[in-house]
């Protein structure tokens, strides 16, 4: 049977937020079984906590933002798709502030933290979301859907033209697993584009963004002087932010996602339709 998990101690860090341009302290620490993910704004009086799960939705305005009660913590996607692919099931998670941090625009940091921490193994089975019936959701020419699978696979297109991406490289399928998502996923960046700088700013968004923690592309080209990491790095970042945002059915998915145009918006509405009717999914256990 395999079993819930958390991690073997506290460990903190400390980085700026993408849209708030705050710098943020984050601390992780070991929760008990059934716990879930579960983020604590320890700079409010009350240390309000809302739990990772896509009725906590607020907002998707570029990034995936959790609110419960007059409160939010906004950007959760890149350490929610870690904490699914480095396998922890539960986990308090304390900011001091509205944002979870950027860091490099990847994952990268989180899995650091995650090893500096240790995995701790638990004595609770943990559950599955296993998809039973496809589930789509269209709007206009945006589209995502999953069905039935043995697994956990995600295919992606990318939807944008520009230069500095090849059309071979609009395309990738992926077969989750702890060893794939560290080779292939963690260390893809958030990108943007120059021209859209100032008037996001204007919408007090991306105040923080910069060449250190998101890949940015002028008219032509990546202006970051190491370039990507990957010949295909924007595409395999979308699939980190889709393995964040579907996480958020509140445990690791047993499915086939396909998406095209597809953004934080479209991945969180697949996830609450995927929970809206019980015909489309049952809770199991793996042995």
């Amino acid at each position: 049977m395999i079993y819930q998990q958390t991690i073997n101690g506290e460990v903190s860090a400390s980085g700026v937020g993408l849209h708030s341009g705050k710098y943020i302290d984050m601390k992780l620490m070991p929760a008990p079984p059934n716990t879930g993910i579960c983020f604590r704004r320890v700079d409010i009086e009350s240390k309000p906590t809302t739990k990772a799960n896509i009725n906590a939705v607020s907002s998707t305005m570029l990034g995936t933002t959790l609110g419960e009660s007059g409160f939010t913590v906004a950007t959760v996607e890149h350490l929610l798709a870690t904490l699914l692919g480095m396998g922890i099931d539960n986990l308090f998670i304390e900011l001091n502030n509205d944002e979870v941090p950027i860091f490099d625009g990847s994952a990268a940091s989180f899995v650091f933290l995650i090893q500096e921490a240790g995995i701790q193994l638990q004595k609770e089975p943990r559950k599955y979301l296993k998809i039973k019936h496809k589930v789509e959701v269209i709007e206009g020419d945006k589209y995502a859907s999953i069905i039935p699978y043995d697994g956990y696979r995600i295919r992606l297109e990318l939807s944008f033209n520009h230069p500095a991406v090849d059309e071979e490289n609009k395309d990738y399928k992926y077969e989750f697993s702890t060893d794939s998502f560290l080779s292939n996923i963690a260390y893809a960046r958030t990108f943007g584009f120059l021209k859209d700088i100032e008037s996001l700013r204007e919408k007090k968004l991306t105040l923080g963004g910069s060449v250190d923690n998101a890949i940015v592309l002028d008219e032509n080209n990546v202006i970051n002087i190491e370039g990507l990491r990957y010949k295909d790095e924007f595409i395999r970042h979308k699939i980190l932010d889709v393995m964040g945002d579907l996480h958020l059915v509140g445990a690791p998915i047993l499915g086939s996602f396909y998406g095209k145009k597809t953004g934080h918006s479209l991945n969180t509405e697949l996830a609450k339709k995927i929970l809206a009717d019980e015909k489309n999914y049952e809770w199991i256990v793996l042995s």
